[in-house]
């Protein structure tokens, strides 16, 4: 991970970094390679030789906003969520499975996906 204080010196590290993994035989994945900002409204991403690198404003899943408010990962969670239950109603709404079966079906993947991030 490279971390800087502004696109320019964020590009200048970039290109740094990847001519430091051409001298040792390797090479930087621009596929891979992803560019997060915190702003949305600041404008072009990083360019390595001739490539922009993909921008994104996402880590980990959780939506990341310039003032750090949840706003919109507290909106997009329940969504998630939701849809993580609808995709179980299978087994949650099978007479033949076990009430144990569905309870443990609950706290092991629709709880997490609801509270994910929610620290």
């Amino acid at each position: 991970m490279l971390a800087a204080e502004n696109k320019f010196d964020l590009q200048s590290l970039t290109q740094e970094w990847s001519n430091q993994l051409v001298q040792h035989g390797l090479r930087l994945n621009l596929k891979k390679t992803e560019c997060m900002t915190s702003d949305r409204h600041e404008m072009g991403t990083i360019n390595i030789k001739g490539e922009d690198l993909t921008r994104v404003c996402k880590y980990l899943g959780s939506t990341i906003t310039v003032d750090g408010r949840l706003t919109e990962e507290l909106d997009t969670r329940p969504q998630v969520a939701w849809m993580k239950r609808r995709t179980s109603t299978v087994v949650a709404c099978d007479r033949r499975m076990k009430d144990n079966l569905k309870s443990k079906s609950y706290r092991t993947v629709i709880r997490p996906v609801t509270l994910y991030g929610c620290e």
